[in-house]
């Protein structure tokens, strides 16, 4: 027996991964200026992911919005001396989010070795359901400027709508696999924002600035899909996902 070569040849482990991530799309706006005072714009989107299966890889998006500088306006002539410019604007927009990481439409195998033989083990449970997350935005306000400019400002009220939202599904480790991802559900944002900026002093060498934000909102899981209404807390159906609870009614992360 030659003990010096006992264990001499030992079984090097081989790792190798390939991952690929195309987007196509294709894109049209429009836009409108009259006058200087009245503006519009519309535009439209076709987006095609990879990370999701064929059936469901195309998503379209749509916006468009407007604005009116009403100080422009021979009926605001009046108000020259202090208000410098007054605006209303309005938008509607919708954009697509699949940042959800690659082939999770596919079940996902890896190929080992056990006790010097080839092994193929689960990796991944994919769900060939999963589609595009659609956020859509509302936005209305007021903009303006007064006093040569030493105080100008902005009011909005926001709407954020997000449809067929992509969650991760986790799921007990018994199963073989951590859990899927999902199309779970609607989920609203709601508020309003107030952004001021002002000078308190400003002379030829001198100037102080004063700007304030403040901002009020809510938030609301305003729909879940039935399949993911398997438990009740407080009387709000949903299900529980690590240590959050997603309910129904209730504010998304409880």
């Amino acid at each position: 027996e030659n003990h010096e070569l006992a264990g001499a040849i030992t079984n090097e482990p081989t790792y190798s991964n390939q991952t690929n991530y195309n987007t196509e799309g294709f894109f049209f706006r429009g836009m409108y200026d009259y006058d200087g005072k009245y503006f519009g714009q519309v535009s439209y989107r076709r987006d095609g992911s990879s990370r999701f299966s064929p059936a469901h890889r195309w998503g379209d998006f749509y916006s468009f919005g407007g604005a009116w500088i009403l100080t422009k306006e021979d009926w605001m002539a009046g108000t020259k001396s202090w208000l410098d410019m007054l605006k209303v604007k309005f938008s509607f927009g919708q954009q697509g989010n699949d940042a959800i990481g690659n082939n999770r439409y596919l079940d996902t195998y890896g190929i080992g070795s056990m006790n010097g033989d080839m092994a193929l083990t689960f990796a991944s449970k994919g769900n060939d359901k999963i589609t595009w997350e659609t956020n859509t935005n509302i936005n209305a306000g007021l903009e303006f400027e007064l006093f040569k400019g030493r105080l100008t400002g902005d009011v909005e009220y926001f709407y954020r709508k997000t449809t067929d939202m992509l969650c991760f599904i986790s799921v007990p480790m018994s199963m073989g696999y951590a859990g899927y991802y999902s199309n779970v559900g609607n989920m609203v944002n709601r508020g309003v924002e107030l952004n001021l900026a002002g000078d308190v002093i400003r002379t030829k060498d001198f100037a102080w600035n004063i700007n304030l934000n403040a901002t009020h909102y809510t938030n609301e899981i305003t729909k879940l899909y039935e399949e993911n209404k398997n438990e009740m807390l407080s009387g709000y159906a949903g299900y529980h996902n690590g240590s959050y609870y997603y309910g129904e009614g209730l504010p998304i992360y409880t």
